[in-house]
Formats: C-alpha cells, structure tokens, sequence
C-alpha cells in the first residue's frame, strides 16, 4: 500500500512542477561540462519507465510492465535489496559523477532501479530564491546532471530536493 502512496505523490509532485518554468539547486559539487566516459557494460543498454493515465488511476510502467515500487533510500545495500523484498533505492543527492555512474552501474547489474536524487537548498539552510543569479547558477548545475545521467537504464526517475519544507511560490516556481 506504500508503493501506492508513493505512485501518487510522484504523480502529485509531475503535476506541480508541470507549470513550473526552472528547477532550482545550490551549493552542489559541479557536474563536469562533458559527460565521462566511464567503461560500463550498460550504457546502450535502454530501460523506459512510463506513468500512464488509465482514467481514474494513473500507473507506473517499466518496459511495457506494470512496476510497483518497494524501495528503500540508499545506504550501500544494492546488492542486498531484493533480499529484503526491495526493487528500486532513492539516493539524495549526485555527489560524485563517477561514484554516481559506479551507483547507477551497480543497481542495474541487480536488478534495481534508481530514484536519483538532486540536492535542491533549503530556506531554512539560508538559500534565498530571490538571488537570481544563485538560482540560475544551481539550475544549470542541476540541468548539467540531468544530461550526464538521463540516458542510464537503471534511472527510474529524479527526486529533487529533500524536505524543502516550504510555502514559498517563488522557490516552487
């Protein structure tokens, strides 16, 4: 049932940001300009995950499949998660382009598919969303990432942000 819930939210998050024109990040290690080459037997490989709209349910699929996500966040366990009955972790943040290529590489090799998050800063941090030049800056980071990183068949999806804790329009927009 909290595979459910988490399908909704998710749906519920696609439809706020739909109107939304700029993501927003700061203070994140920088993307490098050009994607790495990193030696990956995965890296033609294509997964495609799609959200369906079957009229009073909307509905996650991998590959033509219904996907029902059980997950948990990311703490060096993707050898282990379907021990533990798991197909999908969520990370917080790229760190490290090469260790996040390592992450991505490793999940799929276990069948595991990767909520990859992207650190957004928080008001309460001190960000201030009406430092536009601070917020174009972490716009492009986040948009340098989402290139190195959109085509990997373990990517299910992006997590942006975490606990932003906000009412604030302009940070949402």
């Amino acid at each position: 049932m909290k595979s459910y819930y988490s399908l909704i939210s998710f749906i519920l998050f696609l439809l706020l940001i739909q109107g939304c024109e700029e993501l927003i990040i700061r203070d994140i290690p920088p993307a490098i300009d050009e994607p790495i080459e990193i030696d990956s037997p995965y890296v033609n490989t294509a997964t495609y995950f799609t959200i369906k709209d079957e009229g009073q349910n909307y509905r996650l699929y991998k590959d033509d499949e219904e996907f029902y996500i059980k997950g948990g966040a990311f703490n060096s366990f993707v050898e282990q998660i379907d021990d533990f009955g798991g197909n999908t972790i969520r990370t917080y943040s790229v760190n490290d382009t090469i260790e996040t290529r390592k992450i991505l590489d490793d999940a799929y090799y276990n069948g595991v598919s990767v909520m990859l998050g992207i650190w957004i800063n928080r008001e309460r941090d001190g960000f201030d969303y009406y430092d536009e030049p601070a917020v174009m800056e972490q716009y492009a980071q986040c948009e340098k990432w989402v290139k190195q990183f959109k085509d990997h068949p373990a990517l299910m999806m992006w997590a942006l942000g975490n606990e932003l804790n906000t009412t604030n329009p302009v940070a949402w927009s």
